[in-house]
């Protein structure tokens, strides 16, 4: 296995009474958050397989997109160093005049930066629109924004073990789409699996992002929620905010606003409108956050 770490372990944390769940079944949050200091959460399972098949074909430079901000491009910075392979992140927007932690980690662990104007990088699944750079990179291997590829969906279907049949509803943020894919293909015929976007005007598009990865047909019981984005992409406001303080205050679990508070607002307004009976078993993904930047 790739991306080994001594303190990897993985938690289900009862949560229920921070919503005063009152039926007999449970709320639990899989801390994906405790898997690794910087390669953690769902980052580190749809690494997971990219990374090894990249050393297995004698790349000598892993590359990948992100923003300023991307939490993916730490977590491949820094398994990149650890296996003393080079690593480059293509950029979008201008590089800023002060960088950011996110931007600082990424340069303390080596990875190379290449800024591109928006419009480029509108076109990231066509990676010939960027041979320019990889012409410069020695033996590159590239892997998607987020790990949004069959390798990544297949790291994400192990965040589901056989142990989870018990749970009625599996709850999920949704970003790029393949982390979901990966939990619907690896669910149980019986289970509906929630995903809640954390984009804006994302519906019917973010859909069939999830589809194309589905292998088992598109028969499961899934939706994605698209009401619960605030604003948009890492955008927040004080009621989410307020959110994220009473949540911590409660369990003493750190969430950020970007995935993981919008599917907590989501779960709370479900129970607030009487959406689960006393036969729900609730399994909620803690996907991770912005670990380099706290």
């Amino acid at each position: 296995m790739v991306i080994e770490d001594s303190n990897f372990k993985v938690r289900d944390d009862d949560i229920g009474s921070f919503f005063g769940f009152e039926h007999t079944g449970r709320i639990f949050l899989r801390r994906l958050d405790l898997i690794h200091p910087v390669v953690s959460g769902n980052k580190w399972y749809k690494l997971k397989y990219n990374i090894e098949e990249g050393i297995e074909s004698g790349c000598k430079t892993f590359v990948s997109y992100g923003g300023a901000y991307s939490n993916h491009l730490a977590a491949l910075a820094a398994v990149a160093r650890q296996y003393s392979v080079s690593s480059a992140g293509i950029i979008r927007g201008e590089e800023p005049k002060n960088a950011n932690p996110v931007l600082g980690f990424l340069k303390d662990q080596g990875m190379k930066l290449f800024f591109v104007d928006r419009a480029l990088y509108k076109q990231r699944n066509t990676p010939e629109q960027f041979q320019f750079i990889l012409n410069d990179l020695d033996t590159p291997f590239l892997i998607p924004e987020g790990g949004a590829n069959a390798l990544g969906v297949k790291g994400a279907s192990e965040i589901i073990n056989p142990e989870d049949k018990k749970y009625t509803h599996i709850f999920v943020p949704v970003g790029s789409g393949s982390t979901i894919a990966g939990i619907i293909n690896a669910a149980f015929p019986d289970q509906m699996i929630v995903g809640v976007s954390a984009l804006k005007g994302a519906e019917g598009y973010m859909e069939e992002l999830v589809v194309r990865f589905l292998t088992d047909g598109n028969n499961k019981n899934w939706k994605i929620d698209h009401s619960h984005h605030f604003g948009g992409f890492a955008k927040s406001d004080e009621a989410l905010e307020k959110l994220i303080a009473r949540f911590r205050e409660h369990t003493g679990i750190n969430i950020e606003h970007v995935y993981t508070a919008k599917m907590i607002s989501c779960i709370w307004d479900l129970i607030k409108h009487n959406e689960f009976t006393s036969e729900s078993n609730l399994l909620v993904i803690h996907s991770g956050g912005f670990r380099v930047s706290q």
